[in-house]
């Protein structure tokens, strides 16, 4: 008898010995034939032993009696919970092999792209399979409540009245950052990236406007005392970028510079950077620069790709921190929510939106005072965070 088999068993006859016992198993956890019989008939008539007998051998014909009293004589009952487990990501695996292998006799008939990405979507919905079956409202008010006791889930932002009155930035939220051009959205979401990357959690970051260089120089300036403009005129101390960068080599952070990137590209990439590296967040610049159709109106389309920002931080698991435009009507006041441009689901799709502003910038001056507010937060009360930004460093520190 297989292990695997041996499991099956063993967690059938531990529901005939324990009528209250659940497993979270499902036919398709039984490959063995006759067990998978057996399972079918118990969802059906219960784990009474003499009606499931009479049910099974009305339904095949056959007398069950005896194998089912030889079924329920297994030893290790104790650990059908742990067959249990193992029987599910048994049956993982036989779906991800039936995906790769459709996958390569798609390919072997001239298939493209497209069968790649359904592959890569098929294969993420296979890992999801276990939290599709549901659970209680008591395990998944636990399971909340000791994730927030062990923080182990939380995103830090570096930014401490951010992470003291949020705890940071959660599984499976889609968080917006949004501001006027040139207000520092992309120096905002660098610093969060290496806030988290420095305490330890794998991050992706998808830049559509600005190159990895760029991002590299900004990262340089942030964990340093060089400015950007110091190292691009040859007046930096090369010493302290050289010590910089021997820092940043041990950051498991990651960027794609795709250009435009289209939602497709953007889930493609993170579900390829979970894969390979484990990613416990990611940060994209920015939502109005990802490609969208051109035939439907921009607003939709906008939409469209927030939803599926939304979509992806739930299949993930993890926070997507995605940057966004204010429209000309920010200019010279305090933002609103309805200034996001082009797209009022936006606001919709968004567990929180924090809205950048500067009140009175000068950009020659060494630094100066923004605002961030945090405008919705679904998890809470919204919050002022009066902050300064400093040019040279391109960071922001919080008011005292």
């Amino acid at each position: 008898m297989s292990d695997l088999q041996h499991a099956q068993q063993v967690c059938i006859a531990a529901c005939l010995a324990d009528p209250n016992l659940h497993l979270d198993l499902v036919p398709d956890d039984f490959p063995d034939a006759r067990l998978n019989v057996v399972w079918r008939a118990m969802e059906r008539v219960g784990r009474d032993l003499v009606p499931l007998s009479d049910h099974l051998a009305h339904e095949t014909g056959e007398s069950w009696l005896t194998e089912l009293l030889e079924i329920s004589d297994v030893p290790s009952l104790a650990n059908a919970v742990i067959y249990a487990d193992a029987m599910r990501t048994a049956t993982a695996k036989r779906r991800a092999s039936s995906i790769a292998a459709r996958l390569l006799t798609e390919l072997s008939q001239g298939g493209g792209l497209d069968c790649v990405t359904r592959a890569a979507r098929d294969l993420a919905s296979v890992e999801q399979a276990k939290s599709e079956r549901g659970t209680t409202i008591a395990d998944a008010a636990q399971e909340a409540v000791d994730l927030c006791r062990s923080g182990v889930h939380a995103i830090p932002t570096g930014i401490g009245g951010i992470d003291r009155g949020t705890g940071g930035f959660h599984d499976g939220d889609l968080i917006i950052a949004a501001a006027r051009t040139g207000i520092g959205k992309t120096a905002l979401m660098n610093q969060f990236a290496l806030a988290a990357s420095k305490a330890g959690h794998p991050v992706g970051v998808i830049s559509g406007e600005q190159c990895a260089r760029q991002l590299g120089l900004r990262a340089i300036a942030q964990e340093s005392t060089v400015s950007v403009a110091q190292i691009r005129n040859h007046t930096a101390d090369w010493r302290e970028v050289d010590e910089t960068l021997d820092r940043l080599r041990e950051l498991k952070f990651y960027i794609n510079d795709t250009a435009g990137p289209s939602l497709a590209q953007v889930q493609s990439i993170a579900r390829a950077w979970q894969r390979e590296h484990g990613i416990k967040a990611l940060y994209v610049d920015y939502l109005q620069r990802m490609a969208t159709r051109t035939d439907v109106k921009p607003n939709y389309a906008i939409g469209q790709n927030a939803m599926g920002l939304k979509s992806l931080a739930v299949e993930l698991g993890i926070p997507v921190i995605c940057l966004a435009q204010l429209n000309r009507d920010a200019d010279g006041s305090d933002p609103r929510l309805s200034q996001l441009k082009d797209s009022g689901s936006i606001e919709q799709e968004a567990d929180q939106v924090y809205l950048l502003h500067a009140p009175e910038p000068d950009y020659n001056a060494a630094m100066y005072e923004v605002h961030l507010s945090l405008a919705k937060n679904r998890h809470g009360p919204v919050m002022f965070f009066p902050m300064m930004w400093h040019r040279s460093s391109m960071t922001f520190k919080e008011m005292k």
